[in-house]
């Protein structure tokens, strides 16, 4: 009986790890290319902060009684 599971386990621990690399290089390409991208626009630059998609003012970061 032991021996099935470990068969199962050896089995499966290849995909296990396939499908964790695929996971681990998608995250890393999709912030990656948002991290550096920037979008100039109406004289104002919009910076990627959180979600893809989601573009915000760099102004709005700005705190100057707060260096």
């Amino acid at each position: 009986m032991a021996v099935k599971e470990e068969e199962v386990f050896k089995g499966l621990l290849p995909v296990i790890g396939v499908g964790t690399v695929v996971i681990l290089v998608f995250a890393g390409l999709v912030r990656a290319f948002a991290m550096g991208r920037r979008v100039y626009e109406d004289g104002q630059y919009l910076v990627s902060v959180r979600y893809p998609g989601q573009w915000h003012g760099l102004r709005d970061f700005v705190q100057p009684g707060n260096p």
